[in-house]
C-alpha cells in the first residue's frame, strides 16, 4: 500500500495537521506499510523534504530547556527517572542496521544527511526526553558464523587473519589495529570507524546516551560503517544478535534495550537478506524466517508488539512502481528484490513501514515515520 499525505509546508505540521484539516496522525500513518518517498511512481503524494523544517543554529550551549544543541539537534539532557508515571514513551531505543556492503556509500550519505532533520523533528514531536541511539552493521569484522568480513585492514591485501598471524602485529608493514573483541561480532554496536578511529561515545557504552556531546557528527561517525563488508549481509542476524544475545549482562550491547522503552529499528539495505543469487542457501545466513524474525523482536519486547516499531530502506526492483534499478554487480547504483525483509515489516502493519532505499532524499520517508512512532509512544503503556 503506497502511504500519500497532503504536501503541507513544514514537516512537523504534518504530525499536527494536514492542510488545516482536522486530519490525525493515524488516518495517515495507521494502516501504512509502504512509505512513498521523493517521486512516487504511483502517483502516491509525499509529504515535504528537508527544506521544509530546517534545525536551529547551534552555538554548543545549554538552551533555556535545559537540553544541548548538537549539530542543529537538540536532545534534552536525561532527565531523573519518574517511575515510568502514566502511560506514553518516556524513553526510545533506536537501533539503525547499516549495511556496510560495496554498494552502499550513497546510501550511508542520505541515512547520515536526513539524521539531523528526523532527530529534531522526534524532539519536537514525542513525549519521550531518553534515547538510545545504537548503529550495527551487517557482518561485524568476522561477520556470521565466523566468516571474515572482506574489510582489511590497515593494507588493502592485508586481512584480520594477516594480522594475528604475524608475531610483530603488522602486514605488509603496517601496524594491525587494535579490534576488541566487541568489534568482531555480529551485532555489536559500532563505536568507531572502519579504520579504529574512536566515534568518542560517552558514557562508555556502545551506544548513544542523551547528552551525546555533538550528536550529528556522533551519528556521522557512527554510520559510516564502510563498504568493504562482507557481500552476503546478515540484517536480520546483525539485528536479532545486537537486541538478544548481544544486549545480556556482560554482553557487549548490555543495557541497550530497555523494558519502559519503545524499540525503533530502522534497516537500511540495498539487498536481500541472505540472498541466493550465488547459489548460497537461505539457511546459511540469517537463521530463521521473517516470522521468527518478528517473534522474536516481540518477544525481548517481553511480548508486547505495541512497543515495537520497524522502518525499513529496502530494494524495491521487484514492486510496481519500484524506484530502484536491478544492482549490478559492481555498480553502486540500484537495489535487489527484497520480498523476505518487506515480509518481515508488513506484518507489524500499524508498527511497521518500509520504503525505497534508492530514493536520492530519505527526508520525506523519516518524516513520515515520525507519526507512525509518535503514535507508537502514545499508545505505549511502560511496564510497573
Amino acid at each position: 500500500m503506497k502511504l500519500s499525505a497532503p504536501s503541507c509546508g513544514a514537516a512537523l505540521s504534518l504530525v499536527l495537521a494536514a492542510c488545516g484539516e482536522d486530519v490525525g496522525v493515524g488516518e495517515l500513518f495507521g494502516s501504512a506499510t509502504h512509505a512513498g518517498t521523493g517521486d512516487d511512481a504511483s502517483g502516491g503524494e509525499t509529504v515535504g523534504s528537508a527544506g521544509d523544517t530546517t534545525a536551529g543554529a547551534d552555538d554548543g550551549t545549554p538552551d533555556s530547556s535545559g537540553g544541548v544543541d548538537s549539530g542543529g539537534i537538540k536532545l534534552d539532557v536525561a532527565a531523573a527517572d519518574d517511575g515510568g508515571a502514566g502511560p506514553g514513551c518516556h524513553k526510545v531505543d533506536f537501533l539503525f542496521v547499516v549495511d556496510n556492503s560495496g554498494s552502499m556509500e550513497d546510501e550511508q550519505t542520505n541515512l547520515i544527511a536526513s539524521f539531523p532533520l528526523f532527530m529534531n523533528t522526534i524532539e519536537n514531536t514525542l513525549e519521550a526526553d531518553d534515547y538510545h541511539i545504537m548503529v550495527v552493521d551487517t557482518d561485524g569484522l568476522f561477520g556470521s558464523q565466523g566468516v571474515q568480513q572482506w574489510l582489511c585492514s590497515p593494507d588493502p591485501t592485508c586481512c584480520e587473519s594477516g594480522c594475528t598471524m604475524w608475531p610483530a602485529g603488522t602486514c605488509n608493514g603496517h601496524p594491525c589495529y587494535d579490534w576488541s573483541e566487541c568489534d568482531k561480532v555480529i551485532g555489536g554496536g559500532r563505536v568507531s570507524t572502519p579504520q579504529n578511529v574512536s566515534c568518542n561515545l560517552q558514557g562508555g557504552e556502545r551506544y548513544i546516551v542523551d547528552g551525546q556531546p555533538d550528536l550529528a557528527n556522533t551519528f556521522d561517525c557512527l554510520a559510516r560503517v564502510g563498504i568493504n563488508g562482507d557481500g552476503y549481509e546478515v540484517q536480520m542476524e546483525a539485528m536479532l544478535e545486537a537486541l538478544g544475545p548481544q544486549n545480556g549482562a556482560g554482553q557487549c550491547n548490555e543495557g541497550f534495550v530497555r523494558d519502559d522503552a519503545v524499540l525503533v529499528v530502522v534497516l537500511i539495505t540495498d539487498e536481500e537478506d541472505a540472498p541466493n543469487d550465488q547459489g548460497i542457501d537461505y539457511d546459511e545466513n540469517s537463521p530463521g524466517d521473517p516470522a521468527s524474525w518478528k517473534d522474536t523482536i516481540v518477544q525481548i519486547k517481553n511480548g508486547d508488539d505495541t512497543a515495537v516499531v520497524v522502518l525499513g530502506l529496502i530494494g524495491d526492483t521487484d514492486v510496481p512502481g519500484g524506484v530502484c534499478p536491478p544492482l549490478q554487480a559492481g555498480s553502486p547504483i540500484g537495489g535487489e528484490p527484497s520480498p523476505r525483509l518487506r515480509q518481515f515489516v508488513e506484518p507489524l502493519g500499524d508498527h511497521g513501514v518500509w520504503g525505497s532505499v534508492c530514493e536520492a532524499n530519505y527526508d520525506p520517508f523519516f518524516q513520515q515515520a515520525v507519526g507512525l512512532i509518535d503514535t507508537t509512544c502514545d499508545d505505549f503503556d511502560p511496564p510497573g
